[in-house]
């Protein structure tokens, strides 16, 4: 398996030009410590990504050891520091999104969620029993890094939001965004809930532009459309309370004051 080759990048694919002197799955592997830098497609991190995404399901409803949830996590913030620079825009000079690309990242970030959230407080704020994607998860015992795990969880979700907002049709997208969108949308109202409101506009336009995607997906797949009137009920349970609504306005006026004064 070390030596099998890895896919080339799909538009070298559409073109004719892939050749049979690809990069195997071992040179990838070792690239982190390899001498020369060596030119790897889309593919090869979107395998990878997957790869650790499935070390994460391994220990999702177990009580797995500290340091191998921090190995998982190690993973996870390396896997970014080793995409190329030429790789680092998701988007190239044509405005084309890399797809390949674009799943890889979001698999990163799904995969960060899953393993942090379950060991913070994000997962006993809201219930997910009742929805697709979200039903699965268990909540660890409380340790002493559930805020860690819950900061990390939750920049995993901006992330995820800021995959939402490439501007691109949606039907490119593969059907597992949308569980990569509900988990996100899970994430940010446990914390605009655990944070009192504060950053409130934030959470809101963020959950805002999930619910619309998925509302848009749900065109081309029913799973989406199942998972929205969900995610929508707790939204409107959060968002619509007197005391952030309230937040929200005085948040939106400050920074008009600022402007004016600018």
């Amino acid at each position: 398996m070390r030596y099998i080759e890895r896919p080339c990048e799909d538009s070298t694919y559409t073109d004719g030009a892939c050749f049979s002197d690809s990069p195997t799955l071992a040179q990838f592997a070792d690239r982190h410590f390899a001498e020369e830098e060596m030119s790897f497609s889309s593919s090869c991190y979107r395998i990878e990504a997957v790869q650790i995404l499935s070390r994460v399901l391994s220990i999702a409803n177990a009580e797995a050891h500290p340091d191998e949830v921090q190995a998982i996590d190690n993973s996870l913030a390396a896997w970014t520091h080793y995409v190329p620079p030429e790789k680092r825009d998701l988007i190239s000079n044509s405005g084309e999104v890399d797809e390949l690309l674009f799943q890889a990242h979001m698999v990163i970030h799904w995969a960060t969620i899953l393993l942090h959230m379950p060991r913070s407080e994000l997962l006993s704020v809201h219930p997910t029993a009742d929805i697709f994607c979200a039903k699965g998860d268990k909540q660890m015992p409380s340790t002493d890094t559930k805020h860690a795990h819950a900061s990390k969880a939750t920049d995993a979700s901006k992330e995820l939001s800021n995959l939402a907002a490439f501007r691109c049709p949606v039907q490119k997208h593969t059907p597992f965004f949308i569980c990569a969108l509900v988990i996100a949308s899970v994430v940010q109202l446990a914390a605009c809930t655990l944070h009192n409101c504060r950053c409130m506009y934030q959470h809101k336009d963020r959950i805002t532009l999930v619910v619309g995607l998925l509302k848009s997906l749900s065109l081309n797949w029913a799973c989406a459309g199942s998972v929205l009137a969900k995610i929508k009920k707790i939204a409107a349970k959060v968002l619509k309370s007197e005391h952030c609504t309230m937040t929200v306005a005085s948040t939106h006026r400050r920074h008009l004051l600022r402007l004016v004064l600018i």
